[in-house]
């Protein structure tokens, strides 16, 4: 290859662009979101939407921000005394898709009635004291799920447990880690 021809095929890599990651809406609470380049590994973007029912009273926290490629779409609803929790976690792969919506609530999912499971939650002491009460899931697909949560400080070990309603993508025990604890 003579010069002229190695010159030029080095002039046409220095122009081509870098490919750039999977860029996503990074929003920690209902506002204050930004653009951000993914990490490399983190292929999809996600939506965690936050939801708390009591009385007449609703709070909603949408998160956004990049996910690991191994990420599914989840939900999960319960109790705890009066209130009513829900999170939903949605991924997509495409540059800004996880952009709020003025105006929109959360993820869209279809109305309609759904699977009734009993719920309790170690947090208020109703599954120790057989204090179930039912819950009709929010989300289509949601089972009834059994989670617990195993955690240990320092010689210290804790388990909590929770019924409810989930949308989990595995059949057998998901673990979960972080610096202080383990959910299965």
């Amino acid at each position: 290859m003579g010069l002229g021809r190695r010159l030029l095929l080095l002039l046409l890599t220095a122009c081509v662009p870098v490919s750039q990651g999977l860029r996503c809406m990074q929003c920690k609470d209902n506002q204050n979101c930004l653009v951000k380049e993914c990490a490399l590994g983190q292929d999809l973007c996600k939506t965690t939407v936050l939801r708390e029912w009591e009385d007449n009273g609703e709070l909603e926290v949408v998160m956004t921000d990049c996910a690991n490629y191994e990420r599914t779409n989840r939900t999960m609803s319960y109790r705890v005394n009066s209130k009513i929790i829900s999170l939903a976690e949605v991924m997509c792969a495409t540059d800004v898709c996880n952009r709020p919506r003025p105006g929109a609530r959360g993820v869209a999912f279809p109305r309609g009635r759904y699977l009734e499971c009993m719920s309790c939650s170690s947090l208020d002491q109703s599954c120790e004291r057989g204090r179930e009460q039912s819950l009709q899931c929010r989300y289509p697909g949601e089972q009834c799920v059994e989670v617990v949560t195993l955690g240990s400080m320092g010689s210290k070990f804790s388990a909590t447990g929770m019924a409810s309603c989930g949308l989990y993508p595995c059949r057998e025990t998901s673990k979960y880690r972080n610096s202080k604890q383990e959910a299965t």
